[in-house]
């Protein structure tokens, strides 16, 4: 392989994981964003 292969090759994974890692955090807050209107509806009714 030939060393601007190799660099490429390094920067493909180091994008990949930088996008997986943001799309884990998206999930993340939408899944707290929905935890939080979940509450929310539960405070309602119980008002």
């Amino acid at each position: 392989m030939s060393k601007s292969a190799i660099w490429e090759l390094g920067l493909v994974i180091s994008l990949h994981s930088i996008g997986l890692n943001v799309f884990k955090l998206n999930c993340n807050q939408l899944f707290l964003k929905r935890n939080q209107i979940k509450d929310m509806d539960i405070m309602m009714s119980e008002l």
